[in-house]
């Protein structure tokens, strides 16, 4: 079976998700086009996490479609613990602004 998923995830600032939505999916609708023009299923599922943990409920959604995508259950503590990741990284992100390199951080740990 030619079948291809592509996933993208996006953590844009909570106010551009739905932007970012469109955007991502804009970006990948000529290629599953072209891919499904070549016989090759596709099934594309772009999902945002916004930079302070948010997950929208048709976020919620999309999650749930990956994890039926590989025949799995969403674990129950997926969506806090994303939260928690975006969240988190934000933050170093924001610690790190004015660092001429990234290293390590244990906020990340």
């Amino acid at each position: 079976e030619n079948t291809i998923h592509i996933q993208e995830l996006t953590v844009p600032f909570e106010q551009n998700i739905k932007a970012s939505h469109d955007r991502k999916v804009n970006k990948y609708t000529a290629l599953a086009s072209d891919l499904s023009a070549a016989g090759i299923t596709v099934t594309l599922n772009c999902f945002e996490v916004g930079s302070r943990g948010l997950i929208t409920p048709e976020n919620k959604n999309r999650l749930k479609t990956m994890f039926k995508i590989t025949k799995s259950k969403l674990p129950k503590t997926l969506l806090k613990d994303i939260s928690r990741i975006a969240l988190l990284t934000s933050y170093a992100i924001w610690n790190a602004r004015h660092e001429p390199t990234w290293g390590e951080t244990d906020i990340l740990l």
